[in-house]
């Protein structure tokens, strides 16, 4: 996988983590949506994010393609594609 992340053209290294600074801008959006009436408090509080863990690279080779490519599984915001994808 080092390989994959070592093309520059493609990734770049970052000088701060913008986890939470993400993370307060979605729960700021949520709140403005259920303020307004677009989404009900259920939705809010299912959709809402509580805490946030900056991302990390992991997957499984998928060795049945003929170049090797990795699967990428990120569950941090799982809950909100849930409801986006609906």
């Amino acid at each position: 996988m080092e390989s994959l992340f070592s093309d520059t053209k493609k990734f770049k290294k970052i000088v701060s983590d913008p986890t939470y600074t993400r993370l307060k801008t979605i729960q700021r959006y949520l709140k403005t949506l259920n303020n307004r009436g677009e989404i009900s408090d259920e939705e809010y509080k299912a959709m809402r994010p509580q805490n946030a863990k900056p991302a990390r690279a992991h997957g499984l080779p998928k060795i049945h393609k003929n170049s090797v490519i990795f699967q990428n599984f990120d569950q941090s915001s799982i809950r909100l594609e849930q409801h986006i994808v609906m």
